[in-house]
This record gives structure tokens, C-alpha cells and sequence, in this order.
């Protein structure tokens, strides 16, 4: 939660874009994820993310790249 208090005209112009306790949206896996977290989110949780074989050296949704392999 974020605990901004200031001018409403102020929080959206300029605190908005750039609060890290907003939430937003993951692209790839459409999870609501707060924007502090999405770099972890996405590195290492996305189930979304693309990943490469180790194998055939192909990328595949991290998801599915186990049932590729074997």
C-alpha cells in the first residue's frame, strides 16, 4: 500500500508513474504483480518467460520447457 499524502495533482503527474508499491500487470503472464517485485517476478517466477534449451539450444515458455525436454 502506497502512503503517499500529497496534492492529488501532484500524484498524478508525478508520483504515479514512479511509485515502486503500484501494481501492474505482467505482460508475458498477466499476473498483478507490484512493481518493487517485477524484476524478480519476471526473472525468476514468470511461468511465462521464455527460456532457452539447454539441449536444442531453442527457446520455449518456461512452463513447457520441462515436458521439451524430456
Amino acid at each position: 500500500f502506497c502512503n503517499y499524502s500529497g496534492q492529488f495533482n501532484i500524484f498524478k503527474s508525478e508520483h504515479q508513474s514512479s511509485c515502486e508499491i503500484e501494481e501492474i500487470i505482467c505482460e508475458k503472464c498477466k499476473f498483478s504483480i507490484l512493481k518493487n517485485k517485477f524484476r524478480n517476478h519476471y526473472n525468476e517466477l514468470c511461468p511465462m518467460k521464455e527460456k532457452e534449451c539447454t539441449l536444442c539450444k531453442k527457446y520455449f515458455v518456461k512452463q513447457n520447457i520441462n515436458d521439451h525436454q524430456n
